[in-house]
C-alpha cells in the first residue's frame, strides 16, 4: 500500500502534463 507513493505521483505528473498540453492547445488554436 505505502509502495504506490511513487505510482501515484507519476501518474499525477502525467495528468497534469496532459491538462496542460490540452489547455495550450485550446488556448492557441482559438
Amino acid at each position: 500500500m505505502l509502495n504506490n507513493g511513487p505510482a501515484i505521483a507519476a501518474g499525477a505528473l502525467l495528468f497534469r502534463m496532459l491538462t496542460t498540453f490540452d489547455a495550450a492547445k485550446f488556448l492557441i488554436i482559438p
